[in-house]
């Protein structure tokens, strides 16, 4: 299992940047908690088109290793081209063949990935304005085709300086899973594509053409069709969320994610990204995967929320399944107010359903009675009596025997409190 832990308080602090030997400009610097950096360009504030630019960046504090993002956006009449390199290097090299201005922006992360980053702009003089588009794009045999049938995609550009380099973008869909077969991270000199597809019910695919000079093309809309004839079933995730509470007085909880699936191919991996606030702000984020598809996360919440997905051999992905809990917006109910409870509301990711809170309903610590835990993973039909008198001429609590319920759904009730029975309804039928 793996954990990623990442602090997202950010300061910002104007820093001059400067090495011997190196021309330093001013640059707009923001750091985080003990991590910062500092930016020298070997040229500027001034460039002319067809200048090269070296970027060097000067880590301080924090956790080595460094790791580092050199960002470029170009100007030219109003448009922004941009290009961007993940590299272990603390400099980088950028070659600026056109455009008006450049803005050069920077981000470190440390081993804990606590991050810092900056950014300077620099005037470009000399470049020449030479317009640069895709005009059409195109499908063939057309937007229809059968499993195992090859497609080819066609894109037409003019203008800007030939020659000119292609990506593309290709992403197949099932009914509750995708992949990404082509993410632009290739470049071809070709300005077609194919693609036999053996598994989805549709795709979606697009380009990215870049001239000579850098100038970026993108066709906006990516082209759609239809694959016919895919066996596969649904990948079929699905997910619960239990919260147990182990200090009521200080908030502390702890939550627990069972996910799996019923497609896909063999084995699959699960995912769970958690973002953990306080202040209406992400103060933390725990990142996991595993092979079992449970996942825990203990401590005191203002809020959590949970993303969910799983990932097969083949490489395609679940749609994700997502979770709020908030035990800051239980509601105060009156008394006699009698609530009915679906537990596939559960699934809706507004956790303000009262069915999220029964532990708090009931005033009890779930250690001592899994209810919520174990009605969770049941499609289930339940109603609830708020504590309180049962009638106006009631004298005497009222005491429940056990309640007769399906095997493994929920756990015998005794209780002494003025509780009306807690009554199980006809069964849902399951999805």
């Amino acid at each position: 299992m793996k954990k990623t832990s990442i602090w997202t308080l950010i300061l910002f602090l104007p820093v001059l940047a400067a090495l011997a030997g190196l021309t330093a400009l001013p640059a707009v610097c923001l750091a985080q908690e003990n991590l910062s950096v500092t930016m020298s360009l070997d040229q500027g504030p001034v460039i002319q088109a067809g200048d090269s630019v070296t970027v060097t960046l000067t880590p301080s504090g924090g956790r080595p290793p460094y790791y580092y993002r050199y960002i470029m956006f170009v100007y030219e009449q109003g448009v922004s081209h941009h290009s961007m390199v993940d590299v272990p290097d603390s400099s980088h090299t950028w070659m600026v063949g056109f455009g008006e201005s450049v803005l050069l922006r920077c981000i470190v992360w440390d081993a804990d990935w606590k991050e810092a980053g900056c950014e300077a702009t620099l005037a470009v003089q000399g470049g020449v304005y030479n317009p640069f588009t895709i005009t059409s794009s195109s499908l063939s045999p057309g937007n229809v085709i059968n499993v195992g049938e090859p497609i080819t995609y066609s894109v037409i550009a003019q203008g800007g300086q030939p020659p000119y380099s292609y990506s593309y973008r290709l992403t197949l869909h099932q009914e509750d899973c995708s992949i990404q077969v082509e993410d632009a991270s290739q470049v071809y000199s070709s300005n077609s594509f194919s693609y036999t597809p053996d598994r989805g019910i549709k795709g979606y695919i697009s380009s990215n053409v870049e001239d000579a000079a850098g100038r970026k093309a993108a066709f906006q809309q990516p082209l759609m069709f239809t694959i016919l004839g895919d066996q596969h079933p649904p990948m079929g995730l699905t997910a619960t969320l239990s919260v147990k509470t182990q200090n009521l007085s200080i908030h502390k909880y702890r939550l627990t994610i069972l996910a799996s699936a019923t497609g896909g191919t063999p084995p699959l991996r699960f995912y769970c990204s958690w973002s953990i606030f306080k202040d209406g702000e992400i103060v933390n984020h725990v990142f996991e995967e595993n092979g079992a598809g449970k996942f825990i996360l203990k401590g005191n919440f203002e809020e959590v929320k949970a993303t969910v997905w799983a990932k097969d051999a083949d490489g395609w992905t679940s749609d994700p399944l997502r979770f709020t809990f908030n035990p800051s917006v239980m509601e105060k109910l009156p008394l006699f107010e009698r609530i009915r409870i679906n537990p596939l509301d559960l699934f809706d990711p507004d956790w303000r359903h009262p069915a999220a809170r029964l532990y708090g309903l009931l005033g009890t610590d779930s250690s001592s009675g899994p209810f919520l835990d174990a009605v969770l993973p049941e499609l289930v039909q339940l109603e609830l009596i708020r504590p309180g008198l049962i009638r106006p001429e009631a004298t005497e609590p009222v005491t429940t025997g056990p309640v007769i319920v399906q095997p493994g759904l929920l756990q015998p009730l005794t209780t002494t409190s003025p509780l009306l029975p807690i009554q199980q309804l006809p069964s849902l039928p399951r999805p």
